[in-house]
């Protein structure tokens, strides 16, 4: 996918985010059903295939297994969801709303402007907080969903928790690894930004700032 198309993309991300975060608001008044909530998060979740198969590709700046992992697991529990709903408790569902919505909101307004430094910084600082959110809520909703249909549920659910801290650390520690490579990259760049600044010998244009 060419880049022009990935920011269209990127952009009918930013809108359905929009229009999450709306139902959000709706659902917690009380105005509409939780279920708009789940149909409005599975359209986003099932839309965002696009940016594995780009990944495959090699047309974005994402690598291809963080990207599986992360595209894979919500769609998962997107379908989930639509059988918990019955069950509830709903505040799960919104919460976890909470954490999806404000973690996509924050990559997709990243991808369209990564030389924002202050996106580049909300990026990877807000998934320190966002993504342990919505981790917990999911194995929430995992588990009180084989609560009730399993007789079994422990032995079924320790077995799952465990592959899917294994993928949830290996996703936490490539955003980590990317705010550490960001935090290098502003510290080394900083002196020489400095320099050219304050530099005696240059002309008096460059002290200005023009």
């Amino acid at each position: 996918m060419q880049p022009s198309a990935m920011n269209c993309y990127n952009i009918v991300q930013l809108c359905l985010q929009g229009l999450i975060s709306l139902v959000l608001i709706l659902s917690v008044t009380g105005t509409v059903n939780v279920s708009a909530l789940v149909t409005a998060i599975g359209l986003s979740q099932g839309l965002a295939v696009i940016e594995v198969w780009s990944a495959a590709r090699g047309n974005t700046g994402s690598t291809f297994v963080p990207s599986l992992i992360q595209v894979g697991a919500r769609i998962a529990v997107s379908v989930l969801l639509f059988l918990f709903l019955p069950l509830g408790p709903q505040w799960m569902i919104v919460i976890l709303g909470v954490a999806w919505v404000g973690a996509d909101t924050l990559r997709y307004l990243y991808y369209l402007e990564k030389a924002n430094p202050l996106l580049a910084w909300a990026r990877y600082s807000g998934f320190i907080v966002l993504y342990p959110m919505g981790m917990a809520l999911e194995n929430m909703i995992v588990w009180r969903l084989m609560q009730h249909y399993l007789n079994e549920p422990l032995w079924f659910f320790l077995p799952f928790l465990s592959i899917y801290l294994v993928f949830a650390v290996q996703m936490y520690l490539y955003m980590r690894a990317g705010r550490q490579t960001r935090k290098i990259a502003q510290k080394h760049s900083q002196p020489i930004e400095l320099l050219i600044f304050w530099s005696p010998n240059l002309p008096s244009t460059c002290h200005s700032g023009r």
